[in-house]
């Protein structure tokens, strides 16, 4: 892909914009609110997990590398976007040339799996989150700014059932993905890592990522809305900005 992304100048949370509904958040990046540089948020790494994030940065050869996770559709939903974060270490303004994301009826790594739709040229919005490794003394690190990247995809109908989302940029000097976090009030610098079953694409296949024998889970929201005849559906399962739990 040669076309470059369009990068927004405003911040934008990555639960607050666009207008249709959250139909699944799979989980947050921030572990202390407005603690960083400026008042922004911070996603700090645990002890448990170290590194700040899973390399999602497209390689001159082969296919890797890409992060993918799953998210579950109750009744029939009509997609509108799904936004996922990453980050370009020490780039304000990521110069990622490109991005692209797939969604699978099944696990990548399963050969049953096949894409339902694959989408690129996404819209990159500033997070207003730094991501940074873990201690008090990394609070103010402005190196690693998340941005939320963002697809549209054109009101894309699934059924009930288990899908896969992956994804991936390029170009740039790097591309990172920050797992999902969770604070911890007892001692704010030991925050956690959610088990999880995301998966990074390397070079010799799909892996658990992050972490063995339990990977981690990758921030993303789906956005979008019921098709008609499924809003019941929807509002029984409660899914309006679920998060999944393990």
């Amino acid at each position: 892909m040669n076309k470059v992304l369009a990068v927004a100048a405003t911040t934008s949370l990555l639960c607050s914009a666009g207008m249709a509904n959250i139909l699944w958040d799979n989980g947050s990046i921030v572990t202390h609110v407005g603690a960083g540089a400026g008042g922004n948020d911070v996603s700090m790494a645990g002890t448990d997990v170290t590194s700040a994030g899973a390399n999602a940065r497209q390689q001159t050869t082969g296919n890797h590398f890409r992060i993918a996770d799953d998210f579950v559709v109750s009744g029939t939903w009509l997609i509108e976007s799904i936004t996922v974060q990453g980050y370009e270490t020490n780039s304000a303004t990521p110069t990622w040339t490109g991005a692209s994301l797939n969604v699978w009826d099944g696990s990548p790594a399963d050969a049953g799996s096949s894409i339902v739709a694959s989408f690129s040229n996404p819209t990159v919005t500033d997070a207003g989150v730094y991501r940074v490794f873990n201690g008090a003394a990394n609070l103010s690190n402005t190196a690693r700014p998340v941005h939320n990247i963002t697809f549209g995809l054109n009101d894309l109908q699934l059924g009930s059932g288990t899908y896969w989302i992956d994804w991936n940029v390029e170009g740039g000097a790097s591309g990172w993905a920050p797992p999902v976090m969770e604070a911890n009030p007892g001692d704010p610098n030991a925050p956690t890592t959610p088990f999880g079953n995301a998966l990074q694409l390397a070079a010799d296949g799909w892996q658990l990522k992050s972490r063995d024998p339990e990977g981690t889970e990758t921030p993303f929201i789906v956005r979008g809305v019921p098709a008609p005849g499924a809003a019941a559906t929807f509002a029984l399962a409660g899914l309006i900005g679920l998060r999944r739990r393990r």
